[in-house]
């Protein structure tokens, strides 16, 4: 195969590519976010921004930290994703009869189910689109318990869309062929040089060519059977639209560049410096024995630069600050780009306690969550179903399954989810009924760290619920704190 296989890019992906790159880097935070996403002022040098080697009296230097290097911001991207996570496997996926050792190390790095599955959603948030990929190493001619020995079965990877640069479908929707790219560092031995090099996989129907890059250039390549059934699938939706995560990161980016300006002005106004007369310079250096008068600052200060003026200089060169009044508009604007950002995402994380909302508001925003979140829940649930289906075609003694997700999410605080209980109480006029509230005040409770009953304990009190006599009336506030008429007397 040609050269081309090096710098081959879909155009769509090339089209988002700097988008993609930058939204995953906002839901990581850190300082490779910063080091992308910080703006750098028009006439600002490259010293004040990006830091670097100054120069002191005594001919060392020291490495003076720039802008870039004090910028920080709270990771809002990451924080958004990991609450629909949250919100997303509060309630336990059923995947009965799956083998559990599998669940817990899903793709061979001590990933379980739950963390993989998240994974996967969050990029699909936060890129539009990743990709699903099993893979199996060869178990031709080995029994059921030899593989289970020797750990031998089906893995999960799931990748961003940087990693697979480039794929066709065919008119029925099958995978034709698929490019997967990626980095490799070859460690043989503690004495030994570490070797880094890039890998182009071209999966194809039945056989997959591996080649091996350095600086560029394809320095080997090999070709071995693979699947009918090229094993990756898109989760997702392949596009070069603007997607709303696009805003989440824009805005996280707009705050950082105002935090960062903020933190500038505070730290160039409220610096300590202090400021001498010019003759205290020359007096102390008239006072050193010769060749020492390099040393009288670092006499002064232990080190630090006063600033020296004279007379006719004072005043003359000063940092020119906005006033404290100004500066306020900067953390005014900071507060609502903050809110703009948790109404880009559907909801907000921090709601303002002071302001009231309708009960018909709160209610739609829930609503909206909700629904959200269900149709979220389908698309994962059926990520998850391909991913099982797919293990089972590579090795048959796969431990098949068909994962449930729910479809109904609390959204609401714990707190105001039993008050709706209590309120359903006021009309519970059947035994029955009020049964089903009990059990659905135990489940609740359950999401309370505080109560953590063991499964033994969770089956004893359902087995009390269902035993219970609640043949009598009485409002469930009472039942469920214990307080009714008749343990009163």
């Amino acid at each position: 195969m040609s050269e081309d296989i090096i710098k081959r890019v879909d155009p769509v992906l090339a089209d988002r590519e700097a988008d993609i790159e930058l939204n995953i880097l906002a839901t990581k935070g850190g300082g490779k976010f910063v080091d992308k996403a910080l703006t750098r002022y028009n006439s600002e040098a490259r010293l004040q921004f990006e830091g670097g080697s100054v120069p002191t009296a005594d001919g060392t230097t020291f490495r003076a930290k720039g802008r870039k290097d004090r910028a920080v911001v709270p990771n809002f991207a990451g924080r958004i994703l990991d609450k629909i996570c949250q919100y997303m496997f509060s309630e336990k996926p059923n995947r009965e009869g799956a083998d559990e050792d599998f669940l817990g190390d899903v793709n061979l790095m001590g990933w379980s189910v739950n963390r993989f599955m998240g994974e996967v959603l969050k990029l699909r948030w936060s890129a539009g689109w990743c990709w699903l990929h099993v893979d199996a190493p060869s178990t031709s001619g080995l029994t059921i318990a030899e593989k289970q020995a020797a750990s031998v079965r089906p893995y999960w990877s799931v990748l961003s869309p940087l990693s697979v640069p480039d794929w066709k479908y065919d008119e029925q929707g099958n995978l034709e062929w698929l490019v997967h790219h990626y980095e490799v560092i070859e460690k043989a031995g503690p004495l030994d040089p570490v070797n880094k090099y890039t890998v182009r996989e071209v999966w194809e129907r039945g056989v997959k060519t591996v080649f091996r890059i350095v600086e560029g250039r394809i320095v080997g390549s090999e070709q071995m059977p693979a699947p009918q059934k090229i094993p990756f699938r898109v989760f997702g939706e392949i596009t070069d639209d603007p997607i709303p995560f696009d805003d989440i990161r824009a805005l996280q980016s707009c705050i950082l560049d105002l935090e960062s300006t903020l933190e500038t002005a505070l730290f160039q106004q409220v610096y300590p410096q202090l400021v001498l007369p010019a003759g205290v310079l020359d007096r102390i250096k008239a006072d050193l024995p010769p060749g020492e008068g390099g040393n009288a600052v670092d006499l002064i200060l232990g080190g630090s630069y006063p600033i020296l003026e004279t007379a006719e200089e004072e005043g003359i060169t000063r940092y020119v600050m906005p006033p404290a009044a100004e500066l306020q508009i900067i953390r005014t604007d900071i507060s609502e780009r903050k809110k703009a950002l948790h109404e880009t995402v559907g909801f907000a994380m921090k709601p303002d306690s002071r302001a009231a909302e309708s009960a018909e508001a709160k209610a739609y925003d829930i609503m909206d969550i909700k629904k959200l979140l269900g149709e979220q829940s389908q698309e994962v649930e059926g990520a998850e179903a391909w991913l099982v289906e797919t293990s089972t075609e590579l090795d048959p003694s796969f431990a098949s399954y068909e994962p449930k997700y729910s479809k109904e999410f609390t959204v609401d605080s714990v707190e105001a989810e039993f008050e709706r209980l209590i309120q359903a109480g006021d009309v519970a006029d059947t035994p029955e009924f009020r049964r089903q509230l009990h059990k659905a005040a135990f489940n609740l409770a359950l999401k309370l760290s505080s109560f953590s009953p063991d499964e033994a304990e969770q089956k004893a009190i359902l087995d009390e619920i269902a035993a219970a006599d609640l043949s009598g009336a009485g409002d469930l506030e009472g039942l469920l704190i214990g307080n009714d008429s008749e343990n009163e007397s």
